[in-house]
């Protein structure tokens, strides 16, 4: 699923097993942009950092500081582009929830200038990530925590799983770093960070704020966090052997669920 298109001019991948294994010839190279890493809440910053000490520490990768411009701008970019496509898929949107039409008709109203405007900047953002990787830091993975917030609890039950809910800030916020890969093509693995202690709420007050949790601590209703790395174009390889290496260092880190079944089990007793 990962290979190259076969007129593309990117090698094609290796099979067998060795996709699978911890190369001391690939590229281990953590490129960390300071400036958008930092919008991410407090708790989420300090698991993810941690697991990228560990894979410096313990897999030998190391740390470049590098900066992408207009991250704010390109967020927008993104959803405007999406928006437009959605609505213009979902023309009819009488079966969908009250929030979603609410996404669709922001979508339906995008001018043609607009959307030039957005993927102009996409353009720009493509160019700025290609210099990183070819001139700057070639084989460097672009690390961000996976979401900015430690989760969306849910403030008002009654009300937000039976109609849905629109809040546009904290759809902005949890898709603070994932929206990048989408809008520009890059592949991405995201790798267990830990977990923070959930948001308690009575009504719309939190009286609980969100905190890490941990590793082994048993905490009901623990949220997870990830740690996201974005590969250069073809580099689906070396996300796997990043991937490997995360979840090798971090093994503390993750956790099956009370509510976790294996499928593979129950299949195979079927």
């Amino acid at each position: 699923m990962g290979q190259p298109h076969p007129s593309s001019p990117f090698p094609p991948l290796r099979p067998g097993p060795s996709l699978l294994c911890s190369s001391a010839s690939r590229p281990k190279i953590l490129a960390v942009p300071e400036r958008w890493f930092s919008r991410a809440a407090p708790a989420v910053q300090l698991l993810c950092r941690a697991l990228i000490q560990r894979l410096v520490q313990e897999r030998g990768y190391r740390i470049v500081s590098v900066d992408i411009p207009f991250l704010a701008e390109g967020q927008i970019a993104h959803a405007l582009v999406v928006l437009a496509d959605g609505a213009s898929l979902l023309p009819d949107t009488k079966n969908l929830t009250a929030a979603n039409r609410v996404l669709l008709a922001l979508g339906s109203v995008t001018t043609a200038v607009d959307l030039v405007l957005a993927h102009k900047l996409r353009r720009l953002l493509v160019n700025h990530l290609a210099d990183l990787w070819t001139r700057q830091h070639p084989g460097m993975l672009l690390l961000t925590p996976t979401t900015a917030c430690p989760g969306w609890p849910v403030r008002n039950r009654s009300a937000e799983l039976k109609y849905g809910l629109s809040d546009g800030d904290t759809t902005l916020e949890s898709m603070q770093f994932v929206w990048m890969a989408n809008f520009c093509g890059l592949p991405a693995i995201t790798v267990p960070a830990g977990f923070v202690s959930p948001v308690i709420v009575d009504g719309a007050v939190v009286a609980k704020a969100a905190g890490p949790v941990q590793a082994g601590e048993d905490v009901v209703g623990k949220v997870p966090v990830g740690l996201m790395a974005m590969g250069e174009w073809g580099a689906e390889e070396q996300l796997l052997g990043f991937g490997l290496d995360a979840e090798e260092v971090g093994a503390d880190l993750r956790c099956r669920p009370p509510v976790w079944e294996d499928v593979i089990e129950l299949a195979k007793g079927s």
